[in-house]
């Protein structure tokens, strides 16, 4: 009687699943540090766009933004986005949440910034 030795032993089945949980333990961190980084980047380069285009709005309209301009008050994304003033989707986060924050003009800098958090003034 001839035995029938095709398939795989026990032992070697555990021995590929022990690699195979190895190699997960050390990609899984990697892949969600990837991840989060690329979030943030996202996160930063919407806020640039949120400033681009609150710049554009405000300098196309010069005499209605005299006070933003000078940098004594700010707009909130939440004022932004009820004067769609910047479009819906650079509004959002990868998650689909408004992101929050004000952008202002910082006369000392020459510049339009994004803050976090609303410590300028808001705009009527």
């Amino acid at each position: 009687m001839k035995l029938n030795n095709k398939g795989f032993t026990l032992v070697e089945l555990l021995g590929v699943i022990i690699i195979l949980v190895v190699i997960l333990l050390i990609a899984i961190p990697s892949i969600t540090s990837t991840v989060s980084r690329n979030k943030d980047q996202e996160l930063e380069a919407k806020q640039q766009l949120i400033v681009a285009e609150t710049k554009l709005y405000a300098e196309a309209h010069q005499r209605t933004e005299a006070n933003f301009i000078a940098g004594t008050c700010s707009y909130s994304t939440q004022k932004l986005q009820e004067l769609s003033i910047v479009s819906e989707e650079n509004l959002l986060d990868s998650d689909g949440n408004l992101i929050i924050g004000c952008v202002y003009y910082n006369n000392s800098q020459k510049q339009y910034q994004f803050q976090t958090t609303c410590t300028i003034t808001p705009c009527s």
